[in-house]
């Protein structure tokens, strides 16, 4: 059973796209490398959105992938502009 209010409003929040992966270590501003719990989505030349706290943009955002491995390791074109 749905339970529906005819009060509801429709929502305007788009949605976003890609993976989440964590931060596996922290990193402090203006470094240049950040470790992910996994690299799955990530792409040499690509971008990443990067948020603290769950949904706090990081300033800087998109930032450039200049590579990454396996292990989660993603070294950025520009420092970070923040601590996560």
């Amino acid at each position: 059973m749905r339970a529906f209010s005819s009060a509801a409003v429709a929502s305007s929040t788009p949605l976003g796209q890609g993976l989440v992966a964590a931060i596996a270590a922290d990193a402090n501003a203006g470094a240049t490398q950040i470790r992910l719990q996994h690299s799955i989505g990530v792409a040499n030349a690509g971008a990443i959105n990067i948020f603290t706290s769950g949904t706090t943009a990081l300033p800087g955002n998109p930032y450039a992938v200049q590579s990454y491995d396996a292990a989660g390791t993603v070294t950025l074109t520009t420092p970070l502009q923040g601590d996560v």
